[in-house]
């Protein structure tokens, strides 16, 4: 396409779009509804929100936030490899242990009751 020509075109696209209009409409019972879910949770009494469904609602809220939820990927990251060195730990004393049990026991075998 030649630049004439497609300045041409351009044009078009600009007129077309200057043009174009859109009449969004929403439906009859749309007001009322909206109105009716902030008067429900108006009426809904503090006390009954509990401190767990408070501090779930915040965190998640954080969460929205890309440093936050990058801190606490990283958190919980950090937390999955501590969990994890403590159980190999542990997992390795019990090995240990049964390797130097079975090494004694081969060693010195139990005397032969003749």
């Amino acid at each position: 396409m030649s630049e004439p020509e497609s300045d041409r075109q351009d044009e078009l696209l600009k007129i077309l779009l200057r043009g174009w209009v859109v009449n969004p409409s929403l439906p009859p019972s749309f007001k009322t509804a909206v109105w009716g879910r902030i008067r429900r949770a108006d009426t809904i009494p503090n006390d009954t929100i509990s401190l767990a469904k408070l501090l779930l609602s915040r965190i998640l809220d954080s969460l929205a936030r890309p440093a936050h939820a990058c801190a606490v990927i990283m958190l919980f990251i950090l937390l999955g490899g501590v969990i994890g060195l403590v159980e190999s730990r542990k997992v390795s004393a019990r090995v240990s242990e049964d390797l130097r049990a079975r090494y004694v026991q081969a060693i010195s075998p139990p005397p032969d009751n003749h």
